[in-house]
C-alpha cells in the first residue's frame, strides 16, 4: 500500500456537499489510489477492494458515490483501451518517491469506442476560459478532446448504432428520446438540468440500462405510448422503472399490471375502469 499524509479537510465545503457514506467512500479511495491519485473505476473492482469485508454494499451504492464524488469535483473519470480509471484532483498525499500504477488521463485518445469523461467541474472551468476568450458562452466537448458522437448522423439509425458502444455522455440519448417522442407524440427534452445529468449518470452505469431496448419495448406498449407519465424523466427516475420495461410489464394484453404511485402514473386497471366509464356515459 502506498504511504499517505492525509490532509485535514474538516473544513473543507467540496467534502461537505457529500453524504456521509459518499465521504467514507473517498476517504477509502485515498487508501488505494496509486502515488499519483489513480486507481481503477471498474465497480466490481471497487466494491471487492474498498469493502472486502461488507457484504451489504451494492454496485448502485458504488455508483451513487463515484457520481458525487465526480459531480462535487474531487475526481475525473476517463476510459483507456476501453478500460476505465479515475483520478483524484490536487491529490498532494504522497510521500518521497512516486510509483504509478496506472494510466494517466492524458493517455487517453477517445475514439469510437472510447471517450474522455471529465468531471463537471473541469468542465466548467475550461466553459469559463473559453467564455473569457470568446467573450459568448459556449457548449459542447472540452478544448483538446475529441467527441466521437460529434460525427455521428442524428438520425434514428445513426444514433442506434452509435449507442451500441454505450456511451456514457448524456447527449445521444437526449437526442435518441427526442427522435422517439416526435414520432409518438411525447415530450421532448429541451434542457439538461443539473439534477436530470445526475439521475442519468447513475442509470447509465447500471449493466441493464439498455436504452435502445426500453424504447423499443416502449414502442410496442399503447398503455406508454398514451400515458402521459411516460418520459425520459419517468425512465431514469430509479433502477425499477425502465427494468419494468424490459421485463414487459407493459406490454399489451397485461392488463392485470400497474404502476405504484412512483411510477408517476395511474394503473392499467383505473384506466380501463375509467375508459369503460366513460363510453356508457357516451
Amino acid at each position: 500500500m502506498p504511504n499517505r499524509i492525509l490532509r485535514d479537510w474538516t473544513d473543507s465545503e467540496t467534502i461537505d456537499q457529500l453524504d456521509v457514506n459518499a465521504e467514507r467512500f473517498f476517504t477509502r479511495l485515498i487508501m488505494k489510489v496509486d502515488d499519483f491519485g489513480r486507481y481503477s473505476a471498474n465497480l466490481k473492482l471497487l466494491k471487492s477492494n474498498l469493502y472486502p469485508l461488507k457484504s451489504d454494499i451494492r454496485e448502485t451504492d458504488i455508483t451513487r458515490w463515484l457520481t458525487a464524488c465526480k459531480e462535487s469535483g474531487l475526481i475525473v473519470l476517463y476510459n483507456i483501451a476501453r478500460k476505465e480509471y479515475l483520478q483524484i484532483n490536487n491529490f498532494k498525499q504522497t510521500l518521497r518517491q512516486k510509483t504509478e500504477k496506472y494510466p494517466a488521463p492524458e493517455a487517453c485518445v477517445a475514439d469510437d469506442t472510447q471517450v474522455l469523461i471529465t468531471s463537471i467541474a473541469d468542465a466548467s472551468l475550461k466553459r469559463n476560459e473559453t467564455e473569457t476568450r470568446n467573450g459568448n458562452e459556449t457548449e459542447g466537448p472540452l478544448a483538446g478532446t475529441v467527441n466521437p458522437y460529434s460525427s455521428v448522423e442524428k438520425t434514428k439509425k445513426g444514433i442506434h448504432e452509435y449507442l451500441k458502444s454505450k456511451p456514457t455522455d448524456i447527449d445521444p440519448y437526449k437526442d435518441f428520446w427526442n427522435l422517439f417522442a416526435t414520432e409518438k407524440g411525447l415530450s421532448l427534452i429541451k434542457t439538461i438540468s443539473d439534477n436530470r445529468r445526475r439521475k442519468f449518470n447513475v442509470r447509465v452505469r447500471e449493466k441493464a440500462f439498455d436504452f435502445s431496448e426500453i424504447l423499443r419495448k416502449a414502442s410496442l406498449s399503447e398503455f406508454l405510448k398514451t400515458s402521459k407519465w411516460f418520459s425520459f424523466d419517468w425512465i431514469i427516475e430509479n433502477d425499477s422503472n425502465y427494468l419494468k420495461v424490459i421485463e414487459g410489464n407493459y406490454d399489451n394484453g397485461k392488463p392485470s399490471q400497474t404502476t405504484t404511485a412512483g411510477d408517476g402514473g395511474p394503473s392499467v386497471n383505473d384506466q380501463l375502469k375509467n375508459a369503460g366509464k366513460n363510453k356508457n356515459d357516451q
